[in-house]
């Protein structure tokens, strides 16, 4: 794990529920969001994401339904992935790299946010109400923002997709060449990753 990267965005800076329980956000932050997607969009595409990014604008290859499902199972996950993150920071001595002991950190138990106790407490139960609730919302705000042509649609895809062609022409190096000419041979490597032969 890098200590020096920045922590992955927590989920309430990607969508803010209003008042009236609509959703706001999500692609009306570019950078943000723009981000996260390229960071996790693999997650629900596969490793193709990254290719399919660089050709094709985000609704003609991450359905909505998808698009929502990434922003919902990443709020159901984030704080068991970030206490996780911080236990292996953590050396043998049962210190956090900033020296603080477990005992002066109060340990709560932390679970998956909408997947741990849905409909019972058996594994593999399936999502709670709140969590198919939060998605139908997704779904409808990602379906009016990509509707929007202006703005957070077409406009916004286009944004993304000039960005990864920047990236890419920013990126002078051999091997990442190589490799997106490569893709379809199935290697396991991301782009730009070098291979240890």
């Amino acid at each position: 794990m890098d200590k020096n990267r920045e922590d992955p965005p927590p989920p309430e800076k990607l969508y803010s529920v209003k008042r009236d329980g609509s959703i706001g956000g999500l692609r009306e932050n570019k950078e943000l969001y723009s981000t996260f997607l390229r960071t996790y969009g693999k997650a629900v595409i596969g490793r193709t994401f990254a290719m399919e990014a660089q050709t094709r604008t985000l609704s003609e290859f991450l359905p909505t339904s998808l698009e929502a499902f990434l922003i919902l199972a990443y709020e159901n996950g984030y704080a068991m992935w970030k206490k996780e993150a911080i236990n292996k920071l953590k050396d043998g001595r049962g210190r956090d790299k900033s020296g603080n002991s477990e005992e002066e950190e109060a340990e709560e138990e932390v679970n998956f946010k909408f997947t741990s106790g849905a409909r019972g407490s058996k594994r593999c139960e399936g999502w709670s109400d709140e969590g198919l609730a939060l998605f139908n919302r997704l779904f409808d705000e990602i379906e009016k923002q990509r509707g929007d042509e202006e703005g957070t649609g077409l406009a916004f895809e286009r944004d993304f997709l000039a960005y990864d062609e920047r990236e890419q022409e920013a990126e002078n190096d051999e091997n990442f060449r190589e490799v997106r000419n490569n893709w379809g041979d199935r290697t396991r490597y991301q782009v730009g990753e070098r291979a240890a032969v």
